[in-house]
């Protein structure tokens, strides 16, 4: 359901969904003004005047046309909405420390896309925060810290 005047969210996913090569010239040309449009109404309504749903819906779309835009994919927008999240509750990583967005990044993305640079330094870095994370004991870490550290102790030696 969507807000009076507003392209509707199953019209909206239903766009996306289904690939360009598959729709016409007239479609692709109507899903660009459709949004367009919609783009447009999103920006000039108060978020206070929006339902629970349009607000979402426009705040995931402004997430994905930010990522769009500083040509990030969406690993990196989720990781970045993670980081903001782990911040926010205490629970980044410990100062001088590699990131945990960054060691999700490295384990998720398949060894036959890393350029032998990014494994070098992949290894490098594990390496260096394998090593910062030995010479500081699990008490003077803070929390979530001391969780990751203990849980790649237990992964390492398995």
């Amino acid at each position: 359901m969507s807000d009076f005047g507003r392209k509707d969210l199953t019209e909206q996913v239903h766009d996306k969904v289904k690939p360009d090569s598959q729709k016409s010239y007239l479609e692709q040309a109507g899903d660009a003004l459709s949004g367009a449009y919609d783009r447009v109404a999103a920006a000039v309504v108060p978020a206070e005047n929006k339902s629970t749903s349009q607000s979402a819906a426009d705040s995931l779309r402004g997430t994905n046309d930010d990522a769009k835009a500083e040509g990030n994919s969406l690993y990196d927008t989720v990781a970045s909405g993670l980081t903001n999240v782990k911040d926010s509750l205490g629970l980044g990583s410990d100062t001088g420390r590699k990131s945990w967005t960054t060691e999700a990044k490295e384990e998720l993305t398949p060894e036959s896309q890393k350029s032998y640079l990014d494994k070098a330094k992949e290894g490098v870095t594990d390496t260096a925060d394998k090593l910062a994370g030995g010479l500081q004991t699990d008490d003077s870490k803070s929390a979530g810290q001391a969780t990751f550290d203990k849980l790649r102790r237990e992964k390492d030696s398995a």
